[in-house]
């Protein structure tokens, strides 16, 4: 069956990634559906906005000559229905690694109480100037991280599930 709130596939009686219950819409199914679409409707919103991604960045500091980790912050992209479908860029500009062909990214998902982090793989640009990081997200919940400057072709990572 496929859910009628995040499209996944399942088979039972509650589906496994957003837990709304198998529906059977007996008699006319564009009445029946159209009847219910409200509380699908109030689900899914529900559902969307417990649903945040973003990356984990680090402040470095000097301590007696010697360059030590200050904290790190995340920078929220977004939630899930700013997510959806959607091309958001971080405010934020970050500095080029030079020495990095390949820059690995630590991504935090929360997903309603759950919360998981994911390495993603960039590749680097080679301009040295400033770089923005953004997401694409598509409707089947998957995401993949986006690096630009002003000059330079973009790059982007392979698409990875939310929910995986």
């Amino acid at each position: 069956m496929k859910c009628f709130v995040c499209n996944n596939e399942f088979d039972g009686n509650i589906c496994p990634r957003c837990r709304f219950p198998k529906v059977f819409i007996p008699g006319d199914y564009e009445t029946g559906l159209k009847k219910i679409q409200p509380e699908i409707d109030a689900y899914r919103d529900e559902f969307l906005n417990g649903i945040e991604v973003g990356i984990v960045t680090y402040f470095w500091k000097d301590e007696n000559g010697t360059v030590v980790l200050d904290r790190e912050e995340r920078l929220p992209f977004g939630k899930g229905k700013d997510l959806c479908g959607n091309t958001l860029w971080l405010e934020q500009l970050f500095a080029r690694i030079p020495d990095e062909e390949l820059l690995k990214i630590r991504v935090y998902i929360k997903t309603g109480d759950k919360e998981c982090e994911k390495t993603v793989c960039l590749a680097n640009l080679f301009e040295a100037e400033l770089q923005q990081i953004g997401i694409y997200t598509d409707e089947e919940f998957r995401f993949k991280l986006l690096l630009k400057n002003d000059t330079g072709t973009p790059t982007s990572s392979d698409f990875i599930s939310i929910f995986n």
